[in-house]
């Protein structure tokens, strides 16, 4: 359920719910600025196989808005290439910088950084080891954002993360 504060912050007013298929389950939620509702979706499917050890999952980035009247928008869009592997964490800065953590059938994972609101794909970048968590952390009122990739046998990545300069149309991740 989204609820809205109104009468100066003295009451709590319910708006809409925000609904989930089958077997999926939130994962992790985050406000936007414009105030859109981005929640992390995972939904694993029946086990793992020898072609797949991992499970296989689908996963999602469900966009909500308070506004009863706006469609809830889903990511990745029907037609899309399939993801690098199953959402392991999510997180997302006010602004709206995305940071997806997949996992990999080999041990290691994929990480990705989104833009809103076109949702594009701003950068992906093969990960050393199985990411377990990850924090993405932007100071208020700056560009810079800091990213922290906990990994499950151990170690911790902390990358800065300058904004796109003018003509550059992804996020550096080096």
């Amino acid at each position: 359920m989204v609820y809205e504060l109104q009468d100066r912050r003295n009451s709590l007013v319910h708006t809409r719910d925000v609904s989930f298929v089958g077997d999926e389950s939130p994962i992790g939620m985050c406000w936007l600025m414009e105030n859109s509702l981005l929640v992390f979706v995972t939904s694993p499917s029946a086990g793992s196989s020898a072609a797949a050890p991992l499970p296989v999952t689908s996963s999602c980035i469900k966009i909500v808005s308070p506004s009863p009247s706006m469609p809830t928008v889903t990511w990745p869009r029907p037609g899309m290439p399939p993801l690098p592997g199953p959402l392991i964490d999510a997180a997302a800065t006010a602004n709206g910088l995305i940071a997806l953590a997949f996992g990999s059938a080999d041990g290691k994972g994929t990480l990705q950084l989104l833009t809103m609101p076109s949702l594009a794909i701003a950068a992906s970048k093969p990960l050393e080891g199985r990411p377990q968590s990850i924090i993405l952390y932007q100071p208020k009122g700056s560009y810079m954002a800091y990213l922290s990739i906990a990994y499950l046998g151990g170690g911790v990545e902390v990358w800065e993360l300058p904004p796109a300069s003018a003509g550059q149309s992804a996020v550096d991740v080096s």
